[in-house]
């Protein structure tokens, strides 16, 4: 598989399985407009997931793969989304500290795709498309982190633990194998340390103006990027394609 297929395959997989992970809170959310937005993030999310699958079956040497083969058909080692995408919800705290950790990471790797200088190739306008998607997902989310991290001090406390159990997902972003480096050496993707950098100041900046102090780099999840998941992974597939794997080829 050539490079610029698995990383775009990649993206693909972080946006649906995170897609399908904030869906969950469809019916749940703390009040209806906040119910709403969440769920309209994760159509957008899936939305995102199809433009890439999409993008990814045209460069795809087996013929007849489409964005369903890529979302139903392939078994847990086969995606190569990142762990945090995958985690289940917890509370409210977890799941808005996720989007906002996430978003940032998506504005700067889609910024970089975006610029990609790849004549005739559909790729970086769908990564500036994403790019304005992304932001606004970002400022949501950061006047989330805002409103929960200066609210009650239950709510600080939650962002805390939110924050504790999240931070050690959050160093697999940077962490790059030889796809990755590829796409690095052709325009596509931000360089490792400068990815790491312009990220970390970014998120810092808005916890620490709400008093949450960065826990301690403790331990760092990894394997993702390779098939690798934990637990979790392996339920939500199967919710997700159930339907599929029972009736293939389903079509409505």
């Amino acid at each position: 598989m050539n490079h610029l297929l698995k990383y775009t395959l990649r993206l693909g997989d972080n946006a649906l399985i995170l897609g399908q992970r904030m869906s969950e809170w469809c019916g749940h959310g703390p009040f209806l407009e906040e119910d709403i937005a969440m769920a309209n993030s994760a159509l957008d999310y899936v939305g995102r997931a199809r433009l890439l699958y999409t993008y990814a079956a045209s460069i795809d040497s087996v013929k007849g793969r489409d964005e369903d083969f890529y979302a139903f058909r392939r078994d847990e080692a086969e995606f190569e989304n990142l762990q945090i995408c995958e985690l289940p919800n917890g509370d409210y705290a977890f799941t808005i500290l996720r989007q906002f950790l996430f978003d940032h990471y998506c504005v700067l790797v889609y910024r970089a795709l975006s610029r990609f200088d790849k004549p005739s190739d559909q790729l970086p306008g769908l990564a500036a498309k994403i790019v304005k998607e992304s932001s606004f997902h970002l400022a949501r989310s950061t006047k989330w982190v805002q409103r929960l991290g200066l609210g009650t001090i239950e709510s600080n406390l939650r962002m805390k633990r939110a924050l504790e159990e999240l931070w050690g997902y959050t160093r697999e972003f940077f962490d790059y194998d030889e796809t990755d480096r590829s796409m690095v050496s052709i325009g596509a993707c931000p360089e490792k340390e400068k990815l790491r950098f312009d990220w970390s100041n970014l998120v810092e900046k808005v916890l620490f103006d709400v008093s949450l102090k960065l826990p301690e780099s403790k331990w760092e999840a990894n394997g993702g990027r390779q098939g690798v998941h934990t637990e979790h992974m392996g339920k939500l597939l199967a919710e997700m394609q159930v339907l599929q794997r029972r009736y293939p080829s389903l079509s409505w």
